[in-house]
């Protein structure tokens, strides 16, 4: 049945947990997950592709470093306090 889950008898819940997370991670993927919509997701994976990121985290933590980047060399307009 398309989308059932097995079960994996003779297993604990943490060592299903820990063979279900190394799975995802040698696929390429992250324990986070990423609520985007279907547009955002397109896009996070065309980034990836075209930057040969290793994973989808390995993209949002460069475009998060860069934003950060960007946003510190910015001249703020900060109002001045009143006395």
């Amino acid at each position: 049945m398309p989308g059932s889950r097995k079960i994996h008898t003779g297993m604990t819940a943490t060592e299903r947990v820990n063979a279900s997370v190394r799975a995802l991670k040698q696929r390429g993927g992250a324990r986070k997950t990423w609520r985007l919509s279907p547009q955002a997701h397109a896009a996070l994976k065309t980034v990836r592709r075209l930057t040969l990121a290793p994973t989808e985290t390995a993209v949002i933590e460069r475009l998060l470093l860069d934003e950060q980047r960007r946003l510190a060399s910015k001249p703020r307009n900060i109002p001045a306090a009143h006395p």
